[in-house]
């Protein structure tokens, strides 16, 4: 099992592997692969608002901002 993180998103572009969000109300484009997306994320398309969830390992790799949701155990 691994931890997983949130972050409040805006998806501004996607393309077949990818989005790419603003995080935490951030300008910076940060491309995030699909297949690190993890189960009850709320953003998938371009528009989409909402929670963003992806692995504690994937969001340190990727220098991703401090996360503003908790950690979720179990992912």
């Amino acid at each position: 099992m691994s931890a997983a993180v949130s972050y409040q998103a805006e998806v501004t572009r996607e393309s077949k592997k990818a989005l790419c969000c603003h995080l935490n109300g951030d300008s910076v484009d940060h491309w995030i692969p699909r297949g690190q997306v993890v189960a009850g994320s709320q953003v998938s398309h371009t528009g989409d608002h909402g929670r963003l969830i992806v692995s504690e390992w994937f969001a340190k790799t990727a220098h991703l901002p401090q996360p503003q949701g908790e950690s979720h155990h179990g992912v």
